[in-house]
Parts: structure tokens; sequence; C-alpha cells
């Protein structure tokens, strides 16, 4: 558990991305219920996977670059 409010704001920002595709596939998908573990994966998987897109798009094209 985060002891700051720094590390419960790092903690929302982070499982985010993850926790949104989660809700979206529930809404899309069918009633089949996932375990626990297997949803809290799921979650970290994809908060996991979007921030290294994003930090991988920012590499790519660093912020102040001129693009023409």
């Amino acid at each position: 558990m985060p002891t700051t409010f720094t590390g419960l704001m790092l903690l929302v920002v982070l499982l985010l991305p993850g926790l949104t595709f989660a809700v979206v596939r529930e809404r899309q998908g069918s009633e089949r219920r996932p375990t626990p573990f297997r949803e809290t994966g799921t979650v970290v998987f994809c908060s996991v996977l979007t921030e290294l897109v994003t930090l991988d798009v920012r590499i790519i094209w660093p912020p102040g670059s001129a693009r023409q």
C-alpha cells in the first residue's frame, strides 16, 4: 500500500490504463467471470504495456523536437 499521497497518485496513474481496458473488455464480453488473480494480472499487464508504449513514443519523438 502506498504510504504517501504521491505514492497513491502514482499507483492510480500507473494502473488507470489497465483498469480502463478491463472495464471496456467487461462491457463488450460475455458473462464469464475471470478469477480475481487473472483480472488483477490483466489490469497490471495492460497498464505496464501502455506505459512502455508511451515511453517508447517519447524516446522516438522527444518533447521539443521539430517535426516537419
